[in-house]
């Protein structure tokens, strides 16, 4: 393997793998001022403490469709009776609400969605209050305010057969044209958010709303669109998930329209994310196989014009306890006495941001199917980081497991590399994964030491080889 001694692209942002979290659900991220959730602030200061940056909070989802803003409200939200309902058919917040993003740093990047889907003879005063309110509330803090949440899918149940793109067109606008953003005048508007994958024949497209004119607003600066890799019909395997090929296939659609939007001046960002729409699926979505993909996942669509990527946040109550969908990062409640924990995609999540460190220009090195590589460039545009990710399935129970060597060609001037390891007992694994000997402590969230670290190693000749079992993947950062 032998990648480029210098390479000079812009770099990506060290927030690039950022959350989303379902409006209704907040609170269980956040708690309150008097008392916050200590364990996702951890696991957010856990990540920043490698990117100078702490990762950046999208509120929205498919409830933000359902909201009704209430000034005078006493509560911060009120849910429909009933519990264990994978989203709400309504809720009502009020002033209060917006406390809950006083808990997160306070250099988190927000954004935060209005209702669109609302149908009703009040629905722009409705999200022109909503707008209001969260320009008060939350200010500067705001990087977009997002209007609607994947109306591509509004038919049958929200809007008429006959809805296409121009009408959606029209209705954004006369939402966006109705906000008062005197105090943000140059705070980008997000609109898209779309669910259809691009090849979909009823997808909403991003050259199709800009010829329908979404840009007379000249705040449309911001398209989103969704994606999970089991959304189609198929049947989530493991091994499909684990397949460089197939995440290449996945994405190449989304980085069409990534490209055509920065051809376009917008910035276009994937604003949720996940392994499997619907919550995800147990035993694909939550074990180490899927910490692994996220790794691949991010780095290739850093290499391709995507600008930011929100993976996607859910709980759901029942009568006895709180508890998040397979396809989270991390459980942010505790669980039948359980404290909360880090999921496997997590840890993915850390090991990319070793990687990009405070921002690092990414290129793809490899299509091997199970075997992609990257090389990350630094500022001056100098080789500093080579990231591999051995994707071959090996299940825990196995008796054995297969290694693979690999020789890197490193620059000259490169004296001495550190290579620290992301693995667990198996892709199969639900626990004991670490990153660099480290493992994040149910219910402080901190990292703690399980494990050898990484050490720096002095090299010559020009060549470092790198030995990786089957489903395990390095961080390998090279110094002067």
């Amino acid at each position: 393997m032998k990648p480029s001694a210098t390479h000079h692209s812009d770099a990506i942002v060290p927030d690039f793998a950022s959350f989303s979290i379902e409006f209704w659900c907040l609170p269980d991220y956040t708690g309150n001022m008097s008392y916050p959730n200590t364990f996702v602030q951890q696991i957010m200061k856990n990540l920043k403490s490698v990117t100078g940056k702490s990762p950046a909070i999208r509120v929205g989802g498919t409830s933000a469709d359902t909201t009704f803003f209430d000034e005078n409200l006493e509560e911060a939200m009120v849910l429909p009776p009933g519990l264990g309902y994978f989203q709400p058919e309504n809720i009502t917040y009020g002033p209060k609400y917006f406390d809950y993003f006083k808990t997160f740093a306070d250099d988190t990047e927000l954004t935060f969605g209005l209702n669109l889907a609302d149908n009703s003879s009040t629905h722009i005063q409705n999200a022109k209050a909503e707008g209001d309110a969260t320009l008060r509330a939350i200010g500067k803090r705001l990087v977009a305010i997002e209007i609607g949440n994947e109306p591509d899918l509004y038919i049958p149940t929200l809007r008429p057969a006959d809805y296409n793109q121009s009408t959606y067109v029209a209705e954004w606008l006369a939402v966006s044209g109705n906000l008062n953003m005197s105090s943000l005048p140059h705070l980008p508007l997000q609109f898209g958010g779309v669910a259809r994958r691009p090849t979909d024949p009823n997808a909403f497209q991003l050259e199709t709303l800009l010829d329908f004119g979404i840009n007379t607003d000249p705040r449309a600066k911001v398209f989103s669109q969704h994606h999970y890799f089991f959304d189609d019909g198929a049947t989530p395997l493991l091994s499909t998930l684990m397949n460089h090929t197939h995440t290449m296939a996945h994405l190449r659609p989304f980085i069409v329209t990534a490209t055509d939007a920065q051809a376009q001046g917008i910035e276009y960002i994937i604003g949720e994310t996940s392994s499997a729409s619907g919550g995800g699926k147990a035993g694909i979505s939550d074990v180490f196989g899927a910490g692994l993909w996220v790794l691949d996942y991010l780095l290739y669509a850093a290499s391709h014009s995507v600008k930011k990527m929100y993976f996607h946040q859910h709980t759901n109550h029942t009568a006895d306890s709180v508890y998040a969908y397979p396809y989270t990062a991390f459980q942010p409640v505790g669980i039948d006495g359980d404290g909360p924990a880090a999921r496997p995609m997590y840890y993915g999540i850390l090991a990319f941001d070793t990687a990009i460190g405070s921002g690092k220009s990414v290129v793809d090195l490899s299509d091997d199917v199970h075997m992609p590589a990257y090389a990350l460039y630094d500022a001056r545009g100098k080789l500093d980081t080579v990231v591999i990710v051995n994707m071959n399935l090996h299940n825990s129970t196995a008796s054995t497991r297969a290694s693979r060597s690999f020789d890197i060609h490193v620059p000259a001037g490169v004296d001495s590399i550190t290579a620290r390891f992301l693995t667990a007992p198996g892709a199969d694994s639900q626990s004991n994964i670490r990153f660099d000997g480290y493992a994040v402590q149910n219910t402080t969230g901190k990292l703690v030491a399980v494990g050898a670290h990484a050490k720096k190693q002095h090299t010559s000749g020009g060549m470092y080889q790198l030995t990786l079992q089957d489903s395990e993947a390095a961080v390998v950062s090279l110094a002067d």
